[in-house]
């Protein structure tokens, strides 16, 4: 029952990266394209869970260390929710390049006419 209330705690995170989602997928749209804005949302919220996984693994093994079970129960919820985002932003990776095989992810190389 406390981790059910410990996974109750982490929505304010789920709430966030919402609203984050939404507010820059709007404005990559209407600045550039919505496949644009999805492609930065996939860079930006890959960069961000995963830096949050690694944050709270980091702080859930002190907790475990320090025998500390409310905060390894608080901190354990919270990288659980960075670590799903994580893994629904890799899924999502994977269908846009399915449906958008010609999209450059980065720089690609010149090729000159000789």
């Amino acid at each position: 029952m406390a981790l059910l209330i410990r996974l109750l705690q982490s929505l304010p995170l789920v709430i966030f990266l919402i609203v984050l989602a939404v507010v820059v997928y709007f404005v990559v749209s209407w600045l550039r394209s919505p496949r644009h804005a999805k492609a930065a949302l996939i860079k930006l919220f890959t960069v961000l869970t995963s830096v949050l996984s690694f944050l709270f693994a980091l702080a859930s093994a002190y907790a475990l260390l320090e025998h500390n079970g409310t905060v390894l129960e608080l901190t354990g919820s919270f990288l659980a929710v960075a670590v799903i985002a994580l893994i629904i932003t890799r899924i999502c990776r994977w269908r846009f390049v399915k449906n958008n095989p010609n999209f450059r992810w980065g720089s690609s190389e010149t090729h000159y006419l000789d």
